[in-house]
């Protein structure tokens, strides 16, 4: 498979926008996702800040309303002597509880305000008022729960009278938005493992810092919703992705068609079909490049034809040659016969043998000469037809062997004459 995507120029110029394209969405996904979060979280802020102010605003007039109707002392608002619980159904608590003088008044008037807070949005883990140290008088409905004596149940359904003295409690309830914010916001891990968002307000009686109002945010919630927007997001992008895939492939086939219509005429025209021209379609750089080819094989086509032309006319010229050559052999084979009839008639003509004997040598190498320069042309005509005749390729190789024997027979006529000279002498002593 990867051999076939490789081999197809279409499937690189495809596969390579594909990555692309899923490197740009997947950090666009990403940025995405975390500029939703990061809205997802200035809207929660923005609320939890509207929430815990009204608290603080109610909390102070609660406390404010004890004071005008009597029923406390300013200083009685600001008890903090606070007593360990040793008898009732909160005796027995793992973690110690306490109470004020005021803590019957509040749990009569806040509890079911602080219920509201938290009954309205799920999102809000607690809504509670506590002092400048960290004493919470009274918590919401579901963490006011009976205790059990099982620790783990009691300190999760449980946490009412208690003093949250940890850097975050303490922290929240002596924040007295001198910062100019008139919120703090603290991110933590409560004590039951859950990641906490704490918005606190401070709440101030008769222009005094009594403490602050707390919103509990979990963070579980928003960071499941997070979660299914990395989800949901994530989904649509692939499905974008493979949308855009299937376009980008059938595009960029659709572009790269010319230009596999002009590789498989160049295919064909390799394959010795040199009449093949191919269809321009377009005037962009594949049209020009087919334009191209076209004169590119009309011009080779031209020039192979003339090369073959030559040829022929040169392998006429070597078959006269041989012609002649075959003739001037005969010729000599005669002359040799003749004067092999009789050693009388070798004398009278011995003189005029060696004469015709030089002769032909000289022939012979005139031949064997043209025989070379024949060889040498052909071997041209060869070279300049690119292996295009084969019948070129035999004359020359028979032109080798002709050279040959014309070398033979020249030294033949050679030796010949050597020999005509050597009778000459023997008749020339007969004689004597």
């Amino acid at each position: 498979m990867f051999d076939w995507i490789k081999n197809r120029i279409s499937m690189k110029i495809a596969l390579a926008l594909i990555i692309v394209l899923a490197v740009i969405m997947g950090a666009f996904n990403i940025l995405l996702v975390k500029q939703r979060a990061e809205v997802l979280r200035g809207q929660l802020l923005t609320k939890a800040r509207a929430m815990a102010l009204v608290g603080a605003r109610t909390m102070e007039q609660v406390l404010e309303d004890a004071i005008s109707s009597g029923q406390f002392f300013k200083e009685q608002i600001f008890d903090t002597d606070y007593r360990k619980i040793t008898e009732g159904p909160l005796a027995g608590a793992a973690i110690p509880k306490y109470h004020t003088i005021y803590d019957t008044y509040l749990d009569l008037n806040l509890q079911k305000i602080e219920d509201t807070f938290v009954e309205e949005d799920s999102m809000v883990a607690f809504a509670v008022l506590v002092d400048r140290n960290g004493y919470l008088p009274t918590h919401n409905s579901i963490y006011s729960q009976p205790l059990t004596g099982d620790p783990e149940i009691d300190k999760l359904q449980n946490r009412t009278k208690r003093i949250f003295n940890d850097p975050v409690g303490l922290a929240a309830a002596r924040y007295d938005g001198d910062d100019g914010n008139k919120i703090l916001r603290q991110e933590y891990k409560r004590d039951t493992g859950e990641t906490m968002w704490d918005i606190s307000a401070p709440v101030f009686v008769r222009g005094e810092h009594w403490g602050a109002f707390r919103i509990g945010l979990s963070m579980n919630e928003i960071e499941e919703a997070i979660g299914e927007l990395r989800r949901t997001v994530g989904l649509f992008m692939l499905a974008v992705l493979l949308l855009a895939s299937i376009t980008i492939y059938f595009v960029v086939a659709r572009i790269i068609r010319p230009l596999l219509n002009v590789t498989r005429v160049a295919e064909r025209v390799a394959g010795g079909h040199l009449d093949e021209t191919i269809e321009i379609e377009s005037n962009d750089e594949i049209g020009r490049l087919a334009s191209a080819f076209n004169k590119m094989t009309q011009v080779i086509v031209k020039n192979l034809k003339g090369e073959i032309d030559r040829s022929q006319r040169m392998v006429a010229s070597v078959k006269e040659a041989i012609h002649q050559l075959s003739s001037s052999a005969n010729e000599i084979m005669a002359i040799s016969a003749q004067q092999s009839s009789g050693a009388t008639q070798q004398a009278s003509a011995v003189q005029q043998a060696t004469t015709t004997s030089e002769e032909i040598a000289v022939t012979a190498k005139q031949v064997a000469e043209n025989a070379m320069r024949v060889e040498a042309q052909a071997a041209q005509a060869s070279t300049a037809c690119n292996n295009g005749v084969q019948v070129v390729d035999n004359a020359i190789a028979g032109m080798g062997k002709l050279k040959n024997q014309v070398q033979s027979v020249a030294e033949a006529m050679l030796e010949l004459g050597e020999n005509s000279q050597k009778i000459g002498g023997i008749v020339d002593i007969i004689d004597e």
